[in-house]
């Protein structure tokens, strides 16, 4: 059997259809349908969950954050955990508040979520590139994707190192408050790309 690999370097485990010889056209039509939805039931199983360090959502992206994320729910399981900063920060150094930010993540995680850290060292994802990583989990039967934003001074080591993938959503500095908006706008496109839909390149899309 066959498996695709895709051009951002992420291998689908998803067996790919393969037709020789005469009558090639004949049952290709059950192949795809049976083949779409089988890819349906495992992308509908899997969960996206975003997490992130601070306040709840501001009144300057609250709206759009929670259209993207209803967005999203057409394809996927999909919820918001905001996990409070810890009570006595400003007493705490960098390091300590970090590390204490830490614990409360590793106390939230599952053994089997998959956890993609947002991180300035992480590998960055065109658009297709994060549609291909999100189908190749469902292929792969992940059940939980969490998307992890760090607090004020970013992700402490020990939740890094139990991180499955580091991605860098830009070089650029965001307010904490936009990234939030950026993932979920992200996320969902990325969703439409999966099923050909034509938000990518509606009106209003940049490649900056």
């Amino acid at each position: 059997m066959k498996y695709a690999t895709n051009p951002e370097g992420v291998e689908s485990s998803y067996p790919r259809v393969i037709t020789r010889g005469k009558g090639k056209g004949k049952g290709k039509g059950k192949r795809k349908e049976q083949w779409e939805s089988q890819r349906e039931k495992q992308v509908k199983i899997m969960k996206i969950q975003f997490w992130s360090i601070g306040k709840a959502h501001e009144a300057f992206v609250k709206e759009a954050v929670e259209d993207f994320t209803k967005r999203i729910s057409r394809y996927h399981s999909v919820e918001w955990q905001i996990i409070p900063v810890p009570k006595n920060a400003a007493t705490l150094s960098e390091k300590e508040l970090k590390k204490k930010e830490g614990e409360i993540v590793m106390g939230l995680l599952q053994q089997d979520d998959y956890l993609v850290a947002l991180d300035e060292q992480g590998k960055e994802w065109t658009s297709n590139g994060l549609a291909q990583f999100i189908q190749a989990r469902a292929n792969d039967s992940t059940r939980t994707i969490v998307f992890f934003i760090g607090g004020a001074y970013g992700i402490d080591e020990v939740v890094l190192k139990r991180a499955n993938h580091k991605w860098s959503l830009s070089h650029l500095t965001f307010p904490h408050q936009l990234v939030r908006l950026i993932l979920a706008e992200a996320v969902y496109r990325a969703c439409t790309i999966n099923r050909n839909e034509k938000y990518h390149h509606g009106g209003g899309s940049s490649k900056l």
